[in-house]
């Protein structure tokens, strides 16, 4: 029934992820170019299979990011774009603070949100005119974990250790508990 309701958005093609994420990192370099003294936040969505968008997931990511917005409404934005696409919603924020400071209160967001589990929130920063990301192992964070396991959830998702129908089954539990 919620899989319907979810997961009702256009099937996309490998081919389209590809060029999104290719996108996504221009994207990230024209930012960081532009506020090189800045720290960016890249937000998208941990959405397994072929639908990657839908009136759900986008009234979610929209909630995410306000919740990212008075998480750090402290801090001064220098940037904020959001996008809507079949291949995903994503949002660039560019604040004026220290990357290490602002990774470690998305790990808390991550971590202690009710969709906290669906949320890819990088921060990338320029250093000598190199962008680089910051881990949670770099901050010695443990790693986030496998919802449907519990182990190392960059691990399960190399290996495809899960199918993407169990998967949607998680999402779709965690989505239909919040109340959506």
């Amino acid at each position: 029934m919620y899989r319907e309701k979810i997961f009702n958005g256009r099937e996309i093609e490998l081919f389209e992820m590809l060029e999104a994420r290719e996108a996504r990192v221009a994207k990230q370099n024209e930012l960081l170019n532009q506020f090189p003294e800045a720290s960016l936040l890249s937000f998208t969505l941990n959405i397994p299979g072929p639908v990657k968008n839908s009136s759900v997931l986008k009234k979610i990511f929209d909630q995410i990011c306000q919740d990212i917005e008075e998480t750090n409404q402290d801090l001064h934005c220098l940037s904020k774009e959001i996008y809507h696409y079949d291949t995903g919603n994503q949002a660039f924020y560019l604040w004026q603070t220290d990357p290490a400071k602002l990774k470690k209160r998305m790990i808390n967001y991550e971590d202690s949100a009710d969709y906290g589990r669906l949320c890819d929130l990088d921060i990338l920063y320029k250093d000598h005119h190199h962008i680089k990301s910051l881990s949670r192992s770099d901050l010695d964070y443990p790693m986030r974990k496998c919802f449907i396991c519990g182990l190392d959830a960059k691990i399960c998702s190399r290996s495809r250790a899960h199918s993407v129908s169990r998967l949607q089954v998680k999402i779709e539990e965690l989505i239909h508990a919040k109340g959506v």
